[in-house]
C-alpha cells in the first residue's frame, strides 16, 4: 500500500466564536504574564556570568595568599559570592523600603 500524498491543506481559520473555547484560552495574557518569563530568562546569563567573573577573582585571590587553592577552597569562594549577593540584594531590599524616598 503507497501512503496518500496529500496535495492541499485548507488553513484553519481565525477562532472567532470563543463560546467553545475554556475560560483559560479566552483569557488575554496580561503585562506581568509576559514580565515574569522575561525576568526568569534574564536570570540564567547573569548566574554564568556571576560564575565566570569569580574565575578571575580565584587567580587574583591565589596571588594575594601565596598558595594554589584547592578544590573545595574555590568551590566556597563561588558559593560565598552567591550567598552574599542574596544577603544583599534582601539587604538592599529592606534598606531601600526603611530610608528609600517616601
Amino acid at each position: 500500500m503507497y501512503p496518500r500524498i496529500i496535495e492541499h491543506v485548507e488553513p484553519l481559520a481565525y477562532v472567532k466564536d470563543q463560546s467553545n473555547l475554556s475560560s483559560i484560552e479566552a483569557t488575554a495574557a496580561s503585562k506581568t504574564t509576559w514580565l515574569i518569563p522575561i525576568v526568569v530568562t534574564i536570570g540564567g546569563p547573569l548566574f554564568g556570568y556571576d560564575t565566570g567573573y569569580i574565575s578571575a577573582v580565584l587567580v587574583t585571590i591565589e596571588s594575594s595568599l601565596g598558595h594554589v587553592l584547592t578544590s573545595s577552597e574555590q568551590e566556597t569562594a563561588t558559593s560565598f559570592t552567591s550567598g552574599g549577593a542574596l544577603a544583599g540584594a534582601v539587604g538592599a531590599g529592606l534598606t531601600a523600603d526603611r530610608f528609600g524616598r517616601r
